[in-house]
């Protein structure tokens, strides 16, 4: 595993189910062995309990009998020279792919060393030609799997060239796929292919990745529909490595985090805002803003106390800053967890200067937000004719605003409404012109929240294995956000549907 991969791999293992594992082997100088992160993990298996042995003699004399027969040297001589690399895993298949590819053996590293094996597969890739040196060099610096689209953008490559290498036998050797496409095999190549480019290369590779990531959120944002996953966490990184850390922070502040944030994927939103947290300049609007994110996901995750603080501070950069955007903001925050907590009274107080607030500037979206928000407060007091009243208000101004995630929000409320009145139909067809919207835009908690409610009406009517089946989705989303609370909820509703 590459250097600092270990936060990426405890997100990718928190998120998987608990029948599923994930599994490495211990070699001394992986990132994964020593690491805190994965190491506190439940499902994290480690092959074998010790760190990994070199190969024994008669390991290296299986590798090369199952191979002997598309291997044009002598067998002894072959592994004569094996020999001197004492069983490093990665120097034996490195010399039996080069060996079958064409190298002969007096031109095969004289020790084990990792990267005179990378120096020498680097030489090999070399020998196919610029358009073989444009692919490696884009998959090293993309570090991560991405789709062929991405790949041909980057490197200038077009798809019948692209196939044509991916194709090559030596060279699809020295690549795996993986959900979407492929990448280098393995960090030591990786690493190596980096340490011949300068950086002016390096940055050209950077800038192209940056265009199509940034022009896919923008696509996905213009035609409100559900935004490119890989676009959303990488963008950051291609910024940060082109035009440094204020374009970083501005890029994920303003472009990546609502996108990360609608597709569940929190961890990541988190590890980014921490750190953008590091660098940017206490007190300053991009210290508000990116707080101010971070305090959204502390709220979905149902982290009351840690969003709370962080609202606080937003609130306060606020009002030294006289902005009265951040202060609406942070003030429909805090409203928002004082009516969780079922502290209605200062909810409604915090809603009301959020909407005073935000009728000042004319911001619409916080104005929505707030009637939305007291319509909640209402509705918990049983005041339902009163709570229909503000989430309409919210609807008219999100539609004139053509917003639709705020849409999807009245919606959803108004649906929640009359249901609390009985009248199902009305709230069905609510729930449903929301889920439409959340489906569209792709945002995993608003569709999981639409199944929750659209499971309550089936179970009012009595339709059990429809309740079932819906809440069945949300549990499923809400794992996948890694939302524990939601998830708990959610599987105690299925559980009384059992008794019944």
């Amino acid at each position: 595993m590459a250097k600092d991969s270990d936060q990426t791999w405890a997100i990718v293992t928190k998120n998987l189910p608990d029948k599923i594992k994930l599994i490495f082997a211990q070699r001394t100088e992986d990132a994964l062995v020593g690491s805190e992160v994965i190491n506190g993990l439940d499902n994290v298996l480690k092959i074998p309990s010790d760190t990994l042995d070199a190969l024994s003699e008669e390991d290296v004399d299986e590798l090369v009998d199952c191979r002997k027969a598309n291997l044009p040297v002598s067998i002894p001589e072959l592994q004569k020279v094996l020999k001197r690399y004492k069983g490093h895993p990665y120097a034996i298949g490195a010399a039996l792919d080069l060996v079958e590819a064409g190298t002969k053996l007096e031109e095969l590293p004289k020790t084990g060393k990792p990267t005179e094996f990378a120096a020498k597969q680097w030489e090999k890739i070399c020998e196919k030609g610029d358009e073989a040196i444009k692919l490696f060099e884009e998959y090293a610096v993309l570090e991560v799997t991405v789709p062929d689209d991405v790949l041909e953008c980057v490197s200038g490559l077009d798809a019948t060239k692209r196939k044509q290498l991916q194709n090559n036998k030596y060279l699809r050797g020295l690549l795996r796929e993986e959900a979407g496409g492929r990448r280098i095999y393995h960090s030591i190549l990786a690493d190596y292919v980096l340490g011949q480019m300068g950086d002016e290369e390096k940055k050209k590779y950077h800038k192209r990745a940056m265009k199509i990531y940034r022009g896919k959120l923008k696509k996905a944002k213009k035609e409100q529909t559900k935004p490119d996953e890989l676009a959303a966490v990488r963008l950051p990184e291609h910024i940060l490595a082109t035009e440094g850390q204020e374009a970083f922070i501005n890029v994920f502040a303003n472009e990546c985090i609502r996108p990360m944030s609608n597709l569940g994927l929190l961890d990541e939103a988190v590890n980014l805002s921490e750190r953008a947290l590091k660098v940017v300049k206490k007190g300053s609007e991009y210290q508000a803003t990116v707080l101010g994110n971070l305090g959204a996901v502390y709220l979905t995750r149902g982290e009351l106390d840690k969003a709370n603080k962080i609202f606080v501070k937003v609130l306060d950069i606020g009002k030294k800053l006289e902005r009265p955007d951040i202060v609406a903001k942070s003030l429909g925050n805090l409203g928002v967890i004082y009516q969780m907590r079922d502290e209605l009274d200062k909810a409604e107080e915090m809603f009301k200067k959020s909407l005073e607030s935000s009728e000042k500037i004319g911001l619409l979206e916080e104005m929505a937000n707030a009637y939305n928000n007291l319509g909640v407060v209402y509705q918990k007091r049983g005041k339902l004719d009163k709570a229909e009243e503000m989430h309409k208000k919210a609807l008219e101004i999100n539609k004139r605003n053509g917003s639709l995630d705020g849409m999807a929000i009245s919606y959803g409320d108004l649906g929640l409404i009359y249901r609390k009145k009985g009248e199902l139909d009305k709230a069905e067809d609510m729930h449903k012109k929301s889920l439409g919207i959340e489906i569209r835009i792709g945002r995993l908690e608003g569709i999981a929240s639409e199944y929750c409610n659209l499971g309550w009406i089936y179970m009012k009517r009595g339709d059990l294995g429809n309740a079932r089946e819906y809440w069945e989705k949300a549990r499923d989303l809400y794992e996948k956000m890694g939302i524990t609370n939601e998830v708990k909820k959610v599987e105690g509703w299925m559980e009384k549907i059992k008794e019944k």
